[in-house]
């Protein structure tokens, strides 16, 4: 394949700048710029011209380095051997302390692994949104707010069913992280079938130095890839794959670094067994300029052939120098790293229950086991019997209800010695105790959590109870969720390239949507739609009850988004249909709160509204109660508000028009009192129906009160 047929004209020089064809290695008239925008663009760069001699050199390195990163790892790698056999109550034949012992394995990690699934699982993957999205910085016209709200809709149908396999392989991650403490996830956009996939990567399938901080900084990763021979086929059909013999190759190979239960034993009998690959990410320099750049480079293991070598960088991650040299080139990352507890030597894996608890369980199932030997050996009868008594058996059992007759010249008691073992020790038993009290304080694994606890117990002593069991258990959730923000950040990186305005206007049923644009992450943040602070259904509940309480009769707080919050929190279905509509915004409403916005007259007509209702209140609760003083009491009070207030709004009516919807009269008196208050138009005002009538004064005189008909001049109640 020609270099140059993969060079576009309008894009040659990454950032338009030429520069100096370099005169090592790279092809004639063809600069760094436009040699490395060439690989970036070429389906398998094992097939160009100027690689094939060094392909040789470049496979024996894939193999030795990935060695190198094998044997760095062993140690943590045969613990976690140990770990999965706990996990899984693997028992064999026992022949110590005799043939025959006990062998059984107490549950205890398995539990603390099911617990933490079944706590972690339901908060993560909700019923029909496991994403939600957060935008910075301002957005007046709620345009950002548009765009996340569709992010976040379109990503969680992505996840929940056109990728059917992403939430099948969460449910096992949060089972294997807590046994072997590394789990990885790999995203990537299949174009075989058209759409983002995932495939959940196991600690054994993916080498890493033990030795290097991360995966964005570790200068290889190499998955363990086994391919059917049918899918080698078709990833050579569509030219993923350089053509080779793999039908002769070795499929019986054993990886001498890692021999016993991890190594990779295939069975050569069958035909259709499949092949093992080492899909390298790594740095090789092909310009030959002392630079590295990043790559992704196959080999199939038992030919030891490079079938692919593909960039893993685009332009987004290339860094260019002042004077437009490259300066830094960095690595697309495909993996994401799910920790249970960072190791405390530094080292790349991390640990699980398998380490914290491998000990403890070994010595409750040795405790356990010796309970149980001891109890055998107990029930069973043996002993020393006399040559004097005539048995010529080498051992005497007599089943129930039978005699035996033996020759004795002696009293029988003497010839037969028994010897009696004894009875389980009782220390052993509350040793026993002891330790699976330790392992369920450090798993988190405590009656009171799994659901049974006594009954008599104090709502408020279970409750401190289980947000004390959960502290362990919500600082690991945290790195979960961590680590789920950057899986999703992935997604949201493969959406940008590959889901096409076609798909997205066909999703949304629109054509005025676009990709690119929504998942410009500049200003939004893409997050998890859990919650790593409330961990368990009762804190989610606990936490809405909370706000929609805090919320009553607070105009500070959206009423609706209160109750929808704690419907989610609830699982509440179809709750759009619950919630009735937000009414539409009243256009004499706005116009009169933006002429008051205008004018300055905010805080006083937000005091004399609270005022006035306040005083509608009492003179409610006075017409109820009584008819007596009060009432005399309550016209003082008004009238001295007015006396106080009615130059605050007296607004000149060349400023503002008299009346009208959305208008923002002047001072105008009530037909009993020409020094009255204005009445404020729409909801706020004394008398919506009169489109800016004056406040009535207090009085006895019919239809002058407050308590008259409206018709007459007076307030409604309620109107405020």
């Amino acid at each position: 394949m020609a270099l140059d047929d993969l060079i576009e004209p309008e894009a040659e020089v990454l950032d338009g700048t030429e520069t100096e064809a370099s005169s090592t290695g790279l092809p004639e008239g063809m600069n760094q710029q436009q040699f490395l925008y060439a690989l970036m663009n070429m389906p398998n760069i094992a097939e160009a011209e100027f690689i094939v001699k060094d392909l040789p050199t470049i496979a024996a390195k894939v193999c030795d380095e990935y060695k190198i990163d094998a044997l760095s790892r062993k140690p943590w790698l045969d613990k976690i051997g140990e770990a999965l056999k706990l996990a899984m109550l693997t028992a064999g034949q026992k022949n110590y302390p005799f043939e025959g012992a006990a062998n059984v394995k107490y549950p205890l990690l398995t539990t603390a692994a099911l617990q933490f699934n079944a706590r972690a699982y339901p908060a993560i993957i909700t019923p029909d949104k496991v994403v939600k999205c957060r935008v910075r910085g301002h957005d007046p016209e709620g345009r950002k707010a548009a765009r996340a709200e569709r992010v976040s809709e379109h990503m969680s149908d992505q996840l929940l069913n056109e990728m059917p396999e992403w939430e099948e392989d969460t449910d096992r991650i949060l089972v294997m992280a807590p046994i072997v403490g590394s789990v990885f996830r790999k995203m990537w956009f299949d174009p075989s079938v058209k759409r983002n996939r995932s495939r959940l990567v196991t600690a054994d399938n993916l080498v890493v130095n033990y030795h290097a901080s991360s995966l964005e900084t570790a200068p290889r990763i190499t998955e363990l890839l086994r391919l059917y021979p049918f899918e080698i086929e078709e990833r050579i059909r569509d030219q993923r794959f350089s053509p080779f013999d793999y039908k002769d190759a070795s499929k019986g190979e054993v990886d001498a670094q890692l021999e016993g239960d991890q190594a990779n034993k295939v069975d050569t009998e069958d035909e259709s067994a499949p092949h093992l690959f080492y899909e390298q990410h790594r740095l090789l320099d092909l310009d030959k300029d002392g630079y590295p750049e990043p790559y992704i480079v196959t080999v199939h293991q038992g030919t030891q052939e490079v079938v692919r070598i593909v960039a893993n960088y685009d332009q987004d991650t290339v860094t260019l120098a002042a004077d437009g040299s490259i300066a830094s080139i960095r690595r697309q990352n495909y993996f994401v790293h799910y920790q249970f507890m960072p190791n405390p030597e530094g080292g790349f894996y991390a640990l699980g229950f398998g380490w914290l608890l491998g000990s403890t369980n070994e010595t409750i199932n040795s405790t356990l086991n010796q309970l149980l030997d001891a109890g055998h050996q107990a029930n069973m009868q043996g002993g020393l019997i006399s040559s004097v008594l005539g048995i010529k058996e080498k051992s005497i059992k007599i089943k129930r209800g039978e005699f035996r007759v033996v020759n004795t010249t002696g009293p029988l008691n003497q010839a037969v010695l028994p010897i009696k073992f004894p009875e389980p020790s009782a220390v052993l038993f509350n040793l026993l105790g002891l330790m699976i009290e330790m392992g369920k304080e450090l798993a988190s694994v405590k009656d009171v959590l799994t659901g049974d606890s006594a009954s008599t117990a104090a709502v408020g002593t279970t409750l401190a109870l289980i947000e004390q069991g959960l502290q362990v258990f919500t600082s690991i959730y945290k790195r979960i969720h961590r680590t789920l923000k950057t899986e999703l950040q992935i997604v949201a990186r493969l959406n940008s390239k590959h889901v096409t305005p076609e798909q997205y206007a066909q999703f949304f049923d629109s054509q005025d949507v676009d990709p690119q644009a929504d998942y410009d992450s500049k200003d939004m943040d893409i997050l998890p739609v859990s919650d790593p602070q409330s961990v368990t259904k009762m804190q989610k509940l606990a936490k809405a009850q909370l706000v929609l309480d805090s919320g009553k009769d607070n105009p500070m707080v959206n009423q609706q988004e209160a109750l929808r919050r704690f419907y989610e929190a609830a699982d509440v279905e179809d709750i759009d249909k619950l919630l009735v509509p937000p009414p539409e915004p009243d256009p004499a409403e706005e116009a009169f709160l933006e002429a008051v916005k205008k004018l300055g007259l905010q805080e006083q007509v937000a005091k004399i509204n609270k005022m006035i209702a306040d005083t509608l209140k009492s003179v409610a609760d006075a017409e109820a109660a009584e008819e007596g003083t009060q009432m005399s009491y309550y016209d003082m009070v008004m009238r001295a508000l007015q006396a106080e207030h009615g130059m605050e709004m007296d607004i000149n009516a060349q400023q503002q028009p008299q009346g009208g919807p959305g208008g923002l009269p002047g001072v105008e008196g009530a037909p009993a009192d020409p020094t009255g208050m204005p009445a404020l138009p729409g909801t706020g005002g004394i008398d919506p129906g009169t489109g800016g009538a004056g406040l009535a004064p207090m009085g006895t005189e019919p239809g002058l009160g407050m308590g008259g008909p409206a018709s007459a001049g007076g307030a409604p109640q309620g109107a405020f």
